[in-house]
């Protein structure tokens, strides 16, 4: 799909581009044919064609033409800096996806794991009483902490791919991007 931003852009330049020619001929934009009725002072009338050139001998038409190639330039650099902007704006949205995306399974398959572990664990220590009931707590505090965790990384991926997708499309002035607020931990001791 292409950038709206860009098609418009893209325009100007044609625009511009067709511009140019226009603004070289502008020279004789006072270029005049007509009809010439005139009468003499012995009562004669003539009648004829007329034709008004004016001879450019002040304006040679070089403002025009300096503005139009400004303009073509002015238009061609506009287009430029879009497209970077664009591409710019799609890798960093596309590395934000893939850290959201890494982020989501190092949780899935690293973290719970290890905290389901660390829980196995400290309750076998505490079985043998090697371990206060402040640390199985705390074990299972942090292993109830991972689900909120998880949806919190799946929500930052759904954004950052929405935010992908906006990027790649064009759409103006669209953040997915929340301020990003920590959670509460709610420790008891």
């Amino acid at each position: 799909p292409r950038r709206l931003d860009l098609s418009l852009a893209q325009a100007e330049v044609e625009a511009a581009r067709k511009a140019l020619p226009l603004a070289r001929s502008s020279v004789y934009d006072a270029l005049a044919l007509g009809v010439h009725h005139d009468r003499e002072t012995d009562g004669k009338k003539t009648t004829g064609p007329s034709v008004v050139l004016p001879i450019p001998l002040f304006d040679r038409g070089l403002a025009g033409q300096t503005r139009a190639v400004a303009n073509l330039r002015m238009a061609e650099q506009r287009l430029y800096a879009l497209t970077v902007n664009a591409h710019s704006q799609a890798r960093a949205a596309r590395e934000r996806l893939l850290e959201a995306r890494a982020r989501t399974d190092y949780l899935r398959e690293v973290i719970v794991p290890r905290r389901q572990r660390i829980l196995a664990l400290t309750q076998l220590e505490y079985g043998s009483m090697l371990r206060g009931v402040f640390d199985l707590i705390r074990a299972r505090q942090e292993l109830s902490d991972t689900p909120r965790e998880q949806v919190l990384a799946v929500r930052d991926y759904w954004l950052a791919r929405t935010e992908l997708e906006a990027a790649v499309s064009g759409v103006l002035g669209f953040s997915a991007r929340p301020e990003r607020r920590q959670l509460p931990r709610m420790d008891l001791f």
